[in-house]
């Protein structure tokens, strides 16, 4: 997002503890910065806490447990957008979590709506913040030392005074993996939908899968969502009195998931406040809404029931939460490959970003001392599910899997990998993860990943014999640039630094601005600092309709040139309802 955000946790009350907020923030010389400083306020409890990891309080037992933690942080949350207070045009974001959902409900009791007459009325929890002149001016304590955050700026010194690889690989992993702020965005949003479409299906459920739920995600990563209209907890009991009388769908399960999507399309292209660009893949093998919600930054995908990539992230999260260097060895690994083109962002003949964790999860069950179990070793009676007819399970609560007593450093790991799959025979074996061994294969796909949540499905058939080869002549290079650079040395590139291609200098990493919302100082703010273009898209949402030059309304031609202009340059916005595309 172009604007800045900040993350207030606390129990606010009252009203007047909300505006407290806001009005602090409006008599704040908001700079650029790279730090956060704490309020004044003792009721405020801290800025930017990150959620709690199952290491330090043992609270996080399972996906599940780890996933309803996160609902019910945005159910109690509230994004509020505020005008800079120093720029006209620019503006913050407050990401608020109250202690109690009803405090959520008593401060939409006093929001009221823009007065445009062409607004969709929606109640969200997405509000805007007017600049009152009536408002208290605080200024903040001198005395409040600031507490210094990691920036996301990966410098050359970072990697330079390193002790070792191990240490570079630890630095990189912590700039790249989706931060507290942005894993509670992507909750957030994913509340939004869900408040949107209970307003007629009341008891859906709309929850994020993929990486930016499993734990090996990164800033910036997109956010898929899967829709389930009915949860199974919720079906209706054959002999109760009386049934809802409803209109049927279609019979066939596809069919019906294409036609709730379809509606649930037309409800966030013209009620969803920050939805844009609203397109509908519905004949797509997987249908799906995208979408671009402007105030987060977030790219989305909203499918619906998608019970394998549900249980993919939740084995994914399960085996990342095993051994705190997996994640890690995938940080490292993805950025090597997109460094070497070995894998690009868009679908194509080579291996994809799950298909790397694929094969590092294969690499570390066959260890000499296995540091993942086998999925099959996971097996467990209690915790069963069924995908096109076959009945899997595993183990979900992550207390039950047993560690690992291999020691390897992240260094030794990472040369093995490479070396592992520099002799790797792909065109004869297949990798099963179920078992944690390879086997025959008798596919003629170049390279055949068992999937272990669809038996039967190979999860790296879209790679090519020419990609393979890629791979393999870049791991073998990688590998013969760890071994002649792999000595600390203050003066010349070593480690990682030699290891991505283009050789890592100074990288910066997109990731949300952490703004100086409360600090006094205001001389350094950059004269060249970007802005945003709009002072309030929000209030420009609510406006009349555009007129042209001559004072009458548009034409569906001038529209259209304008929408095209608007498709090329998607900095500029104007309504919502206009951003919709259907791809059949």
């Amino acid at each position: 997002m172009a604007a800045s955000l900040g993350c207030v946790r606390r129990s606010h009350r009252t009203l007047i503890d909300i505006t407290h907020v806001c009005s602090r923030h409006f008599a704040s010389k908001g700079k650029r910065v790279q730090h956060r400083k704490k309020f004044d306020n003792p009721s405020i409890k801290s800025l930017f806490d990150d959620q709690p990891s199952r290491e330090r309080t043992g609270q996080i037992s399972s996906y599940k447990v780890a996933v309803d933690s996160r609902h019910d942080q945005a159910a109690r949350s509230v994004l509020i957008r505020v005008q800079h207070a120093l720029r006209a045009k620019a503006s913050d974001h407050l990401l608020v979590e109250f202690e109690h959902h009803a405090s959520v409900e008593r401060l939409q009791q006093h929001v009221s709506f823009f007065p445009a007459p062409s607004q969709f009325p929606v109640c969200s929890r997405l509000l805007y913040a007017m600049r009152n002149s009536q408002m208290q001016r605080h200024r903040p304590s001198r005395s409040v030392k600031p507490e210094h955050v990691q920036t996301r700026d990966l410098l050359l010194n970072d990697y330079m005074t390193a002790s070792t690889l191990s240490a570079q690989m630890e630095a990189l992993h912590s700039v790249r993996r989706l931060s507290d702020v942005g894993s509670r965005l992507r909750y957030f949003v994913c509340s939004m939908v869900r408040d949107l479409v209970r307003t007629i299906f009341p008891h859906c459920r709309v929850d994020p899968f993929g990486s930016c739920s499993n734990g090996f995600g990164w800033e910036g990563c997109d956010l898929d969502m899967m829709l389930t209209m009915l949860p199974p907890d919720k079906h209706g009991d054959p002999n109760a009195k009386f049934h809802f009388l409803t209109k049927r769908g279609s019979e066939d399960e596809r069919v019906f998931g294409k036609q709730c999507l379809d509606v649930v399309g037309e409800m966030i292209r013209t009620m969803m406040p920050s939805a844009y660009h609203v397109i509908k893949v519905l004949n797509a093998r997987v249908p799906i809404i995208k979408f671009h919600h402007e105030v987060s930054g977030i790219d989305c995908d909203l499918s619906s029931v998608n019970v394998s990539g549900a249980k993919m992230s939740e084995l994914m999260f399960l085996l990342g939460e095993t051994d705190p260097r997996v994640r890690v060895l995938m940080t490292t690994v993805k950025q090597w490959a997109r460094s070497c083109e070995v894998t690009q962002n868009a679908p194509g003949p080579w291996p994809s970003s799950f298909s790397l964790l694929a094969m590092l999860i294969f690499f570390l069950q066959t260890r000499s001392i296995p540091i993942l179990p086998s999925i099959r070793s996971l097996h467990t009676p209690d915790d069963h599910f069924m995908i096109d007819g076959v009945d899997y399970a595993f183990v979900t609560d992550i207390r039950k899997v047993q560690r690992s007593s291999n020691r390897q450093t992240l260094e030794d790991l990472l040369h093995e990998f490479f070396h592992f799959y520099t002799h790797f025979d792909f065109a004869t074996q297949g990798l099963s993860l179920i078992e944690g061994s390879a086997f025959t294969k008798h596919d003629p796909c170049p390279v055949y990943i068992e999937n272990p949540v669809e038996v039967g499905h190979n999860i790296a058939k879209n790679i090519s014999s020419e990609y393979i080869v890629k791979l393999q002549t870049a791991m073998l290079e990688a590998l013969q640039c760890l071994e002649s650079k792999n000595v600390p040395n203050d003066s010349e590139p070593w480690g990682l630094m030699c290891l991505f291609k283009p050789p890592l200098r100074s990288q910066t990493f997109s990731s949300l601005s952490v703004m100086g919302l409360f600090d006094e100082d205001a001389d350094d703010v950059p004269s060249d600092e970007r802005t945003e273009e709009s002072d309030n898209e929000l209030i420009r949402e609510q406006t009349p309709a555009r007129v042209e030059k001559d004072g009458h309304e548009p034409t569906a031609g001038s529209v259209a040139a304008e929408e095209s202009r608007t498709a090329v340059d998607t900095s500029e916005r104007s309504s919502p309802v206009k951003d919709t595309v259907s791809v059949s």
